[in-house]
C-alpha cells in the first residue's frame, strides 16, 4: 500500500514539474515574441506617421503646382523658361579653397574611411612594407 502511495505522489509531482517547466518555457518564448511584435508595431506606426507627413507635403505641392504661380515657378526652375523680353542670369557658386577643412568634411571623410572595410585597411598596411 505504501509503495502505491509513494508512486502516486511521485507521479503527481512529476506531472506538476513537467507542466510547470512547459509553462515557463512557452510563456517566455511567447513573451519574447509578443515584445518583438510590439516593437514591430511601434516601428510601423512611426513609418505610417512619416508617410502621412510626406503625403501631406506632396498634396500641398500638387495644389501649388496646379496654380498659375506654381506652373510659372516649375517652368522657370525645371525647364529654364523665361517670359518674353526677360533675361536670365545664371550664377555659379564656386567654393573657395580652405586651408583647414570644416568639421563636417572631416567627419564625412572619417566615416568614408571606416566604411572601406577591414580588408582595404589590411591591404594598405601591407603596402607600407613594400
Amino acid at each position: 500500500m505504501g509503495d502505491k502511495f509513494t508512486f502516486f505522489k511521485f507521479s503527481i509531482f512529476s506531472l506538476i514539474l513537467f507542466l510547470g517547466i512547459n509553462f515557463f518555457v512557452f510563456y517566455n518564448k511567447n513573451k519574447k515574441e509578443i515584445n518583438f511584435k510590439k516593437t514591430e508595431v511601434l516601428n510601423l506606426e512611426k513609418e505610417i506617421a512619416d508617410l502621412r507627413r510626406k503625403n501631406e507635403i506632396l498634396k500641398r505641392e500638387i495644389y501649388f503646382l496646379n496654380t498659375d504661380q506654381g506652373i510659372e515657378s516649375a517652368a522657370r526652375e525645371k525647364l529654364g523658361l523665361a517670359k518674353p523680353k526677360e533675361i536670365i542670369f545664371l550664377l555659379h557658386n564656386k567654393k573657395k579653397a580652405s586651408l583647414f577643412p570644416k568639421k563636417a568634411e572631416v567627419k564625412n571623410n572619417f566615416e568614408n574611411e571606416n566604411k572601406a572595410g577591414w580588408l582595404n585597411k589590411l591591404k594598405s598596411f601591407f603596402k607600407f612594407f613594400h
